[in-house]
């Protein structure tokens, strides 16, 4: 089974945050955190379509301003997610999931820049 992804990514792609869940970023700033909400941070955002998004960045956008290209990026990225890529929660109505990828995925290689936010 192969599905499209679309995330938010930083200019090269090969830069850390791009792939890495913010639980391993920064581990302590979960410290005293629900299990739930570490959980979700150990997995990465991604969307069912590019619309959805531009839509949930803007949302953002319009929250924090231009802190949101620092902290999320600067443009959407795609590629065909496969049964071998992990473990993907169910599509929220914002076509929003979040995929558990194995330990040595290819993301960097495989996810393509298709536009700028």
């Amino acid at each position: 089974m192969k599905a499209p992804a679309f995330r938010w990514v930083f200019d090269h792609m090969n830069d850390t945050r791009n792939f890495l869940p913010v639980y391993f970023q920064n581990p302590q700033r979960f410290l005293g955190k629900r299990e739930a909400e570490i959980c979700l941070a150990m997995g990465l955002s991604m969307f069912d379509s590019l619309e959805n998004a531009e839509i949930r960045f803007q949302v953002m956008f319009d929250n924090i301003g231009k802190a949101a290209y620092q902290r999320f990026g600067t443009k959407i990225a795609t590629a065909e997610l496969t049964e071998s890529d992990g473990v993907c929660s169910l599509l929220d109505a914002n076509g929003h999931f979040t995929n558990y990828p194995l330990e040595n995925h290819d993301y960097e290689t495989r996810f393509v820049p298709v536009q700028q936010l």
